[in-house]
């Protein structure tokens, strides 16, 4: 491997979806109800499926990573309704890991009715919750996220 810096400037994109919905028409939920968000891993803006415990290249700088683990938080997810406002999540906490396939699918089964036309969310954990050290869920120590 040549130089670490630029692989791991652009190693992993993250592309979240919307069950059965396309980028530019929104989301109706006439009744209280479910969204589901999947996760997937893509390596170097889709050059190669990302994959655990297998030499990836990277066709710009021609260097290889091999990833034993990869894990990131993904927090505060938020809809954003027609009328501007927003419903948010409540801890809105969720560990998403390459080696757990049942972590790539996180589901909302409280959401209210309503028109949605976007999702805002943070990767990685908000200060206040990464102050407070390990928590339960997603954030509890067995996880191996905190140290």
């Amino acid at each position: 491997m040549k130089k670490l810096f630029p692989i791991l400037a652009i190693p992993v994109i993250s592309a979240i979806m919307f069950t059965s919905c396309r980028d530019d028409e929104p989301v109706e939920i006439s009744t209280p109800g479910k969204v589901e968000f999947e996760f997937e891993y893509v390596w170097a803006a889709g050059e190669a499926p990302f994959a655990l415990n297998k030499a990836l290249f990277h066709m710009r700088t021609g260097d290889t990573l091999t990833f034993q683990a990869f894990k990131n938080y993904v927090s505060n997810i938020a809809l954003k309704k027609d009328d501007g406002t927003y419903w948010t999540a409540s801890d809105s906490y969720h560990l998403i890991d390459a080696a757990d396939e049942s972590s790539m699918k996180v589901v909302f089964t409280d959401v209210p009715a309503g028109t949605y036309t976007g999702v805002q969310l943070a990767v990685g954990v908000d200060s206040a919750a990464n102050a407070n050290g390990p928590g339960m869920g997603d954030l509890s120590q067995d996880k191996n996220m905190f140290r």
